[in-house]
C-alpha cells in the first residue's frame, strides 16, 4: 500500500447520509466525505466517484500495527 496520503482512488457511493457520502473504495475502511456543492445532483447512490486520500484520522490499532488509522478523503 505504501503512504496513502495524496494516493488517487475510485469508489462507489453505497449510502448517503443528508450531505454526507459514504463511499467504499476497497480498503479496509470506508471513506465518509462531504456532497460538494458544485454539480451535487450527480453524487446519488452507486455513483462511481474519484478521490483523493487526504488524511488519517486516529482510530484504534489492529491486526498488530504500531499506527492508528481510519481514512478520509476528497473528491
Amino acid at each position: 500500500m505504501g503512504d496513502p496520503v495524496n494516493k488517487i482512488v475510485t469508489g462507489n457511493i453505497f449510502h448517503i447520509v443528508d450531505d454526507d457520502l459514504y463511499i467504499d473504495f476497497g480498503w479496509k475502511f470506508h471513506c465518509v466525505c462531504t456532497r460538494p456543492q458544485q454539480n451535487a445532483d450527480d453524487y446519488i447512490r452507486g455513483a462511481r466517484v474519484k478521490l483523493r486520500v487526504k488524511d488519517l484520522e486516529l482510530s484504534s490499532k489492529f491486526l498488530g500495527s504500531e499506527k492508528d488509522l481510519t481514512t478520509t478523503a476528497t473528491q
